[in-house]
């Protein structure tokens, strides 16, 4: 179904660039968000929709820990899928666009193509996510249309590294438990998220995983003798 829907919007979507793509995407999720608030017969309204049942193995109910193993698999079958898709041909020709649009139309590849094929990569491991998510707390609310979530989950991203499946994992683990073992509250929590967010746009444009790597690379450079 995410892949239906992003195969849709992807087309036009992606006749944009830069700053406009960005507020055609946001845009939409804006729509999205005032149509299923709106929806009250179809998917609840505001209240959402409530009393999901439980996926189950053999009659054995995943609810509370026992989703763990399930939400495991699914992220170690996403960064399989990741890490070959990276030595791929398709791979290879989404990073060359996504570095150099210019010079990768020039050796053949086809930008748009290649971009409508990553939007629907992305938007169907997200749907993935959104399943997992909507089964193990049993239901599904408008704010998770909202754009705050959007823009932390934008942020995960900027802070773990582009491109960087580590990086992501480990700005993801920061983003989401991070305010909780620490207990702070919602406006404490953007206030800790700026910091963040101009800490690496300072001093680590590349995110902490390309932070990590300068420093390996300087460890490297100090051992080598001279």
């Amino acid at each position: 179904a995410g892949a239906a829907v992003a195969s849709i919007v992807g087309v036009p979507l992606l006749r944009l660039q830069g700053f406009f793509l960005a507020t055609g995407s946001l845009a939409f999720s804006l729509f999205v968000e005032i149509l299923v608030r709106q929806s009250t017969g179809i998917v609840g309204g505001a209240y959402g929709i409530q009393g999901l049942p439980a996926p189950s193995i053999f009659g054995f109910a995943l609810t509370g820990v026992r989703f763990v193993p399930l939400a495991g698999v699914a992220v170690i079958l996403v960064i399989v899928l990741l890490l070959n898709l990276r030595h791929a041909p398709l791979g290879r020709a989404m990073i060359a666009v996504r570095d150099q649009s210019a010079a990768a139309e020039a050796s053949g590849i086809d930008p748009a193509r290649v971009r409508l094929l990553a939007f629907i990569l992305a938007s169907s491991l997200a749907s993935l996510a959104g399943w997992l998510q909507a089964f193990f707390f049993r239901t599904l609310e408008p704010h998770l249309f909202s754009t705050d979530l959007t823009f932390m989950w934008l942020f995960m991203v900027l802070i773990g590294g582009v491109g960087n499946i580590a990086g992501v994992a480990v700005g993801t683990v920061l983003l989401v438990l991070l305010p909780q073992l620490l207990g702070i509250a919602n406006v404490q929590e953007i206030l800790v998220l700026g910091v963040l967010i101009l800490f690496v746009v300072m001093f680590a444009p590349r995110g902490l995983a390309g932070l990590f790597e300068q420093w390996t690379a300087a460890l490297r450079r100090r051992r080598v003798p001279s």
